[in-house]
């Protein structure tokens, strides 16, 4: 219902699915398979326009609204997340969001463009067991919502490398408890923690905190803060 609904708000050229849709889509629309466009299927050029994708909320709070999200957005929020973080070319990012939710997004435009692989969190033993596969796949990059963080630390009992190859990890979506930041720290000391806040208009999200040991040591609220304003957001509301 919740496909069918988008589709028929967006209108595409194109729609791109690996199974049959038990839907009817727009009669303009033109249905392929992966399969088709891995033969050289010839596609539309896109409309001439800046915005650089379309997403739509849970529609949590009443319908699904499709936000649409500016390149200029996009590029500024880039330019601050690999300055930001650090990030090198090249790194392996975690996969674990759902690709219908804009945390997904975050790996996925930060890495592919500085040549970096992304690392699917695809099977059920890897969803519930991540730190197996961020040990053995070498990845540097974390990103999810807090709850995930008990699986990171499989309440208590991962072994103490699982996560030795972690460069950053990041967090959105949820309140951030300074017990979570302190467990993956433990971990590995060397972990950038940072906590992130933002709508899914603000371009991904629009503040940022650095959680390191220095700062909870002092801090005393019960949740972590959002931090301080990214700069230069851009974003069509």
């Amino acid at each position: 219902e919740r496909l069918s609904y988008c589709i028929q708000q967006l209108q595409p050229a194109i729609v791109i699915s690996g199974t049959p849709l038990n839907f009817d889509t727009p009669k303009d629309t033109v249905l392929l398979t992966p399969d088709q466009l891995s033969k050289g299927h010839s596609l539309c050029s896109g409309r001439d326009c800046a915005s650089a994708y379309i997403i739509f909320t849970s529609g949590s709070t009443g319908l699904p609204k499709g936000i649409e999200i500016l390149s200029s957005g996009v590029e500024a929020f880039l330019k601050w997340a690999w300055s930001n973080y650090s990030i090198d070319p090249g790194q392996r990012w975690a996969q674990f969001s759902s690709l219908g939710f804009d945390l997904s997004l975050v790996d996925i435009l930060c890495c592919l463009p500085q040549g970096g692989t992304l690392v699917p969190f695809a099977a059920d033993v890897d969803r519930a067991f991540p730190t197996r596969l961020i040990k053995q796949a070498g990845v540097n990059v974390w990103h999810s919502v807090p709850s995930v963080i008990p699986l990171l630390t499989e309440y208590g009992t991962v072994a103490a490398d699982s996560l030795a190859d972690l460069r950053v990890a990041t967090f959105c979506g949820e309140p951030l408890y300074p017990q979570q930041a302190k467990q993956l720290l433990a971990l590995n000391p060397r972990l950038s923690v940072f906590n992130t806040y933002g709508p899914t208009e603000a371009t991904l999200f629009c503040s940022c905190q650095p959680v390191n040991e220095e700062f909870l040591s002092h801090y005393t609220g019960s949740s972590l803060p959002i931090g301080k304003p990214i700069p230069d957001r851009k974003s069509v509301v």
